[in-house]
């Protein structure tokens, strides 16, 4: 499948669905109309609202998917994934495409889902890129950069005030409360890399 697809011209045009007017038909058929009858009132196709009035007298729920290839992970998910990326954002730890895709994938292994258009559960870079598209409202990426020497010097006072605040802070924590990490694993120095915002 091309990266950028392109609507073939000479491919039949399929009218959007209205989910409403749908449902209005087929409480129509139920009350008594004909499938025909109820196509033509509510502009549907006669197969279409065949389809569904077929769904609906075998008790199964009507879903209406959008048209096109449908996501791999649920909406709702989605949308909890883009969320924390923002808010990695907001504290400083952007994440780059590749964090994502092995985030989805430790997801996916923990929840014990296998999603088969992921090689080993593990997204490729076009869905990146397609996750990135579809929440370009919260999400950007950008090229990070190191802050300038300048802005990152730290004055005497600066450090004296941040002991202060943090003897006030630390006041009645019993010790056992505070833990300490070194930060051998933390990086200053992101380099060029595009990372999400």
């Amino acid at each position: 499948m091309p990266r950028t697809y392109k609507r073939d011209p000479r491919a039949k045009h399929h009218r959007p669905v209205d989910e409403e007017a749908i449902k209005r038909a087929l409480d129509a058929v139920a009350k008594g109309m004909s499938i025909r009858k109820a196509g033509e009132q509510f502009k549907i196709s006669k197969s279409a609202l065949h389809r569904y009035a077929k769904k609906a007298r075998s008790g199964r729920k009507l879903t209406f998917k959008k048209k096109g290839g449908q996501t791999a992970l649920d909406s709702k998910l989605e949308q909890e994934i883009s969320a924390s990326l923002s808010k990695c954002g907001e504290w400083g730890y952007p994440l780059s495409t590749f964090d994502v895709r092995c985030f989805v994938k430790y997801h996916l292994d923990i929840e014990g889902k296998n999603v088969l258009k992921f090689k080993n559960n593990f997204p490729g870079a076009d869905w990146a890129d397609g996750f990135l598209s579809r929440h370009k409202a919260i999400l950007s990426q950008r090229m990070c950069q190191n802050i300038k020497r300048s802005r990152a010097k730290l004055s005497p006072k600066v450090i004296n005030d941040y002991f202060d605040e943090l003897k006030d802070t630390v006041t009645d924590v019993p010790p056992d409360m505070i833990i300490n990490y070194d930060e051998t694993a933390l990086s200053d120095d992101p380099g060029r890399r595009k990372l999400i915002f």
